[in-house]
């Protein structure tokens, strides 16, 4: 898709260099600012331009989408893994609950079943933290990953905007010109 859209800002910058090239090497029209140039050659530039044109807004949108769509994905993807590690931890925890009323209901050991709870609550603590501390990783990797593909988009973006009319190269090329017509 970057391949495509690297075409599509080529193909405006050779349109925009090609426009910029009849302007400049018109015929001046005398006393004035005014350039004579073939109007065929123009109107088959400005044919170019509008059929690029289009292109670029649905693979703009396109992009979009698909940030969406992965932003959607990774909350969702997020969401499971810490509702997964929130199942197990309760699990560990309701084992280990059960562990410690076994151990409680036994008369002898009623010292040791005691300790043992404490450590069993412990580790399944423990556990549950890492749980959730991967769960967090994982999730913040996912976030990263997608905040650098947002970054390339936004940047293939700008440069596409950058290729406009409005953008720099259209600002040089009337600077050019300004310089021709000083001359």
């Amino acid at each position: 898709m970057a391949e495509e859209i690297e075409e599509v800002e080529l193909s405006f910058v050779e349109v925009f260099d090609e426009l910029e090239y009849l302007l400049s090497n018109g015929r001046k029209v005398p006393f004035s600012a005014n350039v004579i140039v073939n109007e065929e050659d123009v109107l088959e530039l400005v044919d170019r331009l509008r059929g690029t044109l289009p292109d670029e807004i649905v693979k703009a949108k396109g992009i979009l989408e698909d940030r969406e769509r992965i932003v959607t994905a990774a909350h969702q993807e997020s969401d499971h893994h810490v509702s997964r590690a929130k199942e197990e931890a309760q699990s560990v925890l309701e084992r280990a609950k059960e562990r410690a009323e076994e151990l409680v209901n036994e008369h002898s050991i009623l010292l040791e079943a005691k300790n043992r709870a404490a450590i069993t609550v412990a580790e399944a603590e423990d556990r549950a933290r890492v749980i959730c501390d991967e769960a967090d990783r994982y999730a913040s990797t996912v976030m990263g990953t997608l905040e650098e593909q947002l970054a390339k988009t936004l940047s293939t973006v700008r440069r596409g905007l950058e290729t406009l009319p409005t953008g720099r190269s259209a600002k040089k090329g009337r600077a050019r010109h300004a310089e021709h017509q000083e001359e």
